[in-house]
């Protein structure tokens, strides 16, 4: 039963991971760049709403925020 249990989560969460690992690259590039608390929180708020199911496209090789926020457009239109 624990075998059906993992596989069955296992198998909701995979789309995810690679948002979880994008979403890590997104925070390093605000935490470098921006240092006031409020603007950080509505940055991590425009990538949650960006976030959909499946793959997320290819993220930014780059580490400056403008093209992330770029990204995350891009991103939230697929997702609407």
């Amino acid at each position: 039963m624990a075998v059906a249990i993992r596989d069955r989560l296992a198998a909701h969460a995979a789309p995810r991971a690679g948002w979880i690992e994008i979403a890590a690259r997104f925070r390093a590039v605000v935490r470098s760049e921006v240092s006031d608390w409020s603007e950080k929180k509505l940055l991590y708020q425009k990538f949650i709403h960006a976030i959909q199911s499946g793959d997320p496209p290819d993220p930014p090789a780059s580490k400056k925020l403008s093209d992330w926020l770029a990204w995350i457009e891009k991103a939230g239109e697929s997702a609407e």
